[in-house]
């Protein structure tokens, strides 16, 4: 795992990071369509992790005002204007994207220094074309699997027990830590 740091999500955060996780994601916003949305306290359980925050596209709106949402409940939620953070775009359950719309999304999104991940299963997110990817392939393999395009992220076990919740795991690059706030 040279070069690669574990990460967990979960739609309902454990109140401690599971062993051995150097990074964390989790839901900023998209209400109605995130299944729960991580509270300052949620967050604040796990310092010194890197953090990411997710957000659950609603394909309907215009990208630009998409990414103005984002942005918006990334502030909300304490990442900080100006800096050089990711945003994970959960498209798992929204159906595709057309790469059109990921790509304009991600570029309203990098004016203001934050990078667009599209994230899901690996037939979801290679439909969308996106430059950076964080795929779900649940083979319990803790490598980046490219499937064409840039792989920053590989989900590769969910559903694990810990902590009275459930949580997924994933191996992240270097590149994408960077890109991560700490608390």
């Amino acid at each position: 795992m040279t070069g690669l740091y574990r990460c967990f999500d979960a739609a309902n955060p454990p109140d401690s990071t599971p062993p051995g996780c150097a990074a964390a994601l989790g839901y900023v916003g998209a209400p109605g369509r995130a299944y729960h949305i991580w509270t300052t306290a949620e967050w604040h359980a796990h310092p010194g992790t890197q953090q990411f925050p997710a957000w659950v596209p609603n394909l309907a709106n215009h990208p630009v005002n998409e990414a103005g949402d984002i942005l918006t409940a990334m502030h909300q939620a304490g990442w900080t204007p100006g800096h050089l953070f990711a945003a994970v775009i959960d498209y798992e359950t929204t159906g595709f994207a057309a790469a059109g719309w990921h790509s304009a999304l991600t570029q309203s999104l990098g004016r203001f220094n934050v990078d667009g991940i599209a994230y899901g299963s690996e037939s979801t997110v290679v439909q969308t074309e996106a430059a950076h990817l964080w795929v779900a392939k649940w083979d319990g393999v803790q490598e980046l699997d490219p499937a064409g395009q840039t792989v920053h992220g590989h989900q590769y076990a969910a559903n694990v027990p810990y902590g009275g919740t459930v949580v997924d795991y994933s191996v992240v690059d270097t590149w994408l830590m960077s890109r991560g706030m700490r608390r």
